[in-house]
């Protein structure tokens, strides 16, 4: 039942990423914060594979860039 919970979980986050991205643009601030919180709950579960680690992992190193590119470096994100 666990692994039926996290494949319903992963399945919506893919479907409702492009959604979101559509809504508030690749770069928009909000896209941003929702990317960042995905990243942080894959790397934050505890039933979370290395697999998942390493695209939280991929996932913070791409946000930080972009973030430093679209919001400057003395933004507080």
């Amino acid at each position: 039942m666990l692994q039926q919970t996290r494949s319903r979980r992963g399945g919506a986050c893919v479907t409702y990423l492009p959604k979101a991205r559509r809504a508030f643009g690749a770069e928009g601030e909000a896209f941003l914060q929702i990317r960042w919180n995905y990243a942080w709950c894959l790397s934050q579960d505890d039933e979370s594979s290395r697999d998942d680690v390493r695209e939280a992992v991929g996932i913070l190193e791409e946000l930080f860039q972009t973030t430093l590119r679209i919001l400057g470096p003395t933004h507080p994100f």
